[in-house]
């Protein structure tokens, strides 16, 4: 077996360890998980969200995309904006 067939053995086998996936009813709202990645949520919620995303690998790749978006957006806020220069009196 080459090292990336062991490699793909290895990933399976973690995975059917991690237990079922959780019921998507359970999932929180989109609302919520940007809530959460904007570090908004009292600390209970926090808590429920950031178990919940570590068993569901659908809110795990929400919460990763929130996160970028929210980068970047804090990013963008960094950026001065065009300055005109003149006399203003």
């Amino acid at each position: 077996m080459n090292q990336e067939a062991q490699q793909i053995s290895r990933w399976r086998a973690a995975f059917a360890e991690s237990g079922p996936a959780p019921d998507p009813a359970s999932c929180p709202t989109p609302e919520t998980l940007w809530a959460a990645v904007r570090g908004e949520l009292p600390a209970e919620p926090m808590r429920e969200v950031v178990d919940h995303v570590a068993a569901c690998s659908a809110c795990a790749e929400d919460w990763r995309l929130a996160a970028e978006l929210n980068r970047q957006e804090e990013r963008a806020a960094m950026v001065p904006g065009k300055v005109i220069p003149g006399r203003f009196g």
